[in-house]
């Protein structure tokens, strides 16, 4: 499906380990905020990368080099962790943030996701994910959960996309994984010397295809559906996901009381920007300097640099949160007469924070 779209490896340079990490998905509500140190809390900085909230990211890296990042398993095999009703509990992307606030290095990162209760909520819609944590000491290991209890590999473990890792082995993988082979094949034949090889690499995994199978089982039967119906069915499982400006326009092609087959509903969201998978964020990461490229598009020719360690100083003395909204950056690209004041000046990542800042909080 089009939300299997997540690829994270990392690579062990000369200067130290970098993390790529690649998202695609429906264009529109990706975001990243940067959160300062609490002494009170003796919460760490630390950057996300989220749709659901801040408080439910997919990944991102503190202040002491510390990554961690899920990624959807094309599986729903996992009773979640619910192995002992005396420990605390976690959603399945919450404990992504709790861990960062709290590891120093990959073993504790893994000990507070074995620690937990993690809840995968299956049955609310929300999917089984694995994990990927890595620290500037070179130390890697993917965690996943297995009829309740936690997996953990770390041996030669450096690349994780959306199959489970602990039921293949890397040497009879279906050529299906195409991902997955693409950065093996870089790794293991010396192809990767720099961090602009590891962009590369990270180019190679970024997915070029139509949702269209996905609409497809939505509307799939002989029936004919109104506007209400593909709110009800399509827009409205998305919309803390896709970005306004996309829905505006398929709503457009609509007329308010008329009926149409699952053919018709089937071309007109195809045709639409709901239409397609989006790269929603990619991103490399220095674990030892702490220094973030983050990438627009599937071009990766725009490029906005984050020196992280001064970013989180400033929050320090300026007591602010940033927020940097990637359905800003679209509707930008894609309607940019609706939103003037949302282009990002690529060579000055402080001035693009401030003009994005949706906002301080």
């Amino acid at each position: 499906g089009a939300a299997q779209a997540s690829s994270v490896f990392v690579s062990d340079l000369k200067s130290g380990p970098v993390v790529a990490r690649n998202f695609d998905y429906f264009p529109g509500k990706g975001k990243m905020t940067l959160f300062k140190r609490d002494s009170i809390l003796k919460s760490q900085a630390h950057v996300v990368f989220y749709q659901y909230g801040r408080g439910m990211p997919y990944g991102g890296v503190n202040e002491k080099g510390v990554f961690v990042g899920a990624a959807v398993l094309e599986t729903t095999d996992s009773k979640g962790s619910v192995t002992d009703y005396f420990r605390p509990f976690s959603s399945s992307l919450g404990v992504i943030k709790l861990a960062l606030e709290k590891a120093d290095s990959t073993e504790q990162a893994v000990n507070i996701l074995k620690s937990r209760n993690i809840l995968f909520m299956e049955s609310f819609g929300m999917p089984i994910f694995h994990y990927l944590v890595s620290d500037r000491q070179g130390d890697v290991a993917v965690v996943e959960f297995v009829e309740g209890k936690a997996v953990v590999m770390d041996k030669d473990m450096s690349i994780m996309t959306n199959f489970r890792l602990s039921d293949v082995k890397s040497d009879t993988l279906s050529p299906l994984y195409y991902r997955y082979h693409r950065v093996s094949d870089a790794l293991n034949g010396d192809l990767i010397h720099s961090v602009s090889d590891v962009r590369d690499v990270l180019e190679t995994t970024v997915q070029n295809r139509s949702v269209a199978p996905m609409i497809e089982s939505v509307f799939s039967d002989q029936s004919f559906y109104s506007l209400d119906d593909v709110f009800v069915r399509f827009l409205h499982p998305l919309k803390k996901m896709v970005s306004d400006a996309f829905v505006d326009e398929l709503v457009q092609s609509f007329s308010d009381d008329a009926q149409y087959s699952s053919a018709e509903i089937n071309q007109k969201i195809s045709g639409s920007g709901l239409g397609r998978v989006e790269t929603l964020w990619s991103y490399t990461v220095d674990l030892n300097s702490l220094q973030m490229s983050l990438f627009l598009g599937r071009d990766f020719q725009r490029e906005l640099k984050l020196d992280l360690p001064e970013l989180f100083e400033t929050m320090d003395t300026f007591s602010e949160t940033y927020v940097l909204d990637w359905s800003e950056l679209y509707a930008a690209e894609e309607f940019p007469d609706s939103a003037p004041n949302s282009a990002v000046n690529w060579q000055n990542p402080r001035e693009s924070l401030y003009r994005l800042k949706l906002v301080f909080t």
